[in-house]
C-alpha cells in the first residue's frame, strides 16, 4: 500500500484514520503521524464530510464485499473517493479509502 500512487487510507467505523501512505499524506497535506486518530471528514469540505459520514453508517451494516466511488471535495480540489469495506467474518471492521486526482470530475458543492 505504501508504494501505490493513489492515496491510500485505512479507517476505522468512526471515520478515524488508522493508516495513511505517502499519496494520501500528499493529498491531505500531513504528515502520517498526524493523520493517524484523526477523523477524514475534518479534511473535507463540510459538505463532503456530511457525506462521508452519512456512508459511514452504511458500511458499518456491511456483511458483504463493498465499494461506493464517489467525487468529493477536498480542501480547494476535487477528487475521487472509492470506499471499499474490510470485512472479518461477515461484519465490516474498517475501510479502506483510495483517494485519486482526476481532472475530468464535476463534483456539485457550493
Amino acid at each position: 500500500l505504501r508504494a501505490l500512487g493513489a492515496g491510500v487510507l485505512e479507517m476505522d467505523l468512526e471515520g478515524r484514520i488508522l493508516y495513511a501512505n505517502s499519496g494520501a499524506c500528499e493529498h491531505l497535506g500531513e504528515k502520517e503521524a498526524s493523520l493517524i486518530g484523526q477523523r477524514l471528514p475534518l479534511f473535507l469540505d463540510p459538505r463532503a464530510g456530511e457525506a462521508v459520514d452519512a456512508l459511514l453508517l452504511e458500511f458499518r451494516t456491511m456483511t458483504k464485499p463493498h465499494r461506493f466511488r464517489t467525487p468529493l471535495r477536498l480542501r480547494e480540489r476535487d477528487i475521487w473517493v472509492q470506499i471499499c469495506a474490510v470485512l472479518d467474518a461477515e461484519a465490516c471492521t474498517s475501510l479502506l479509502i483510495i483517494l485519486q486526482d482526476d481532472e475530468g470530475i464535476v463534483a456539485p458543492h457550493n
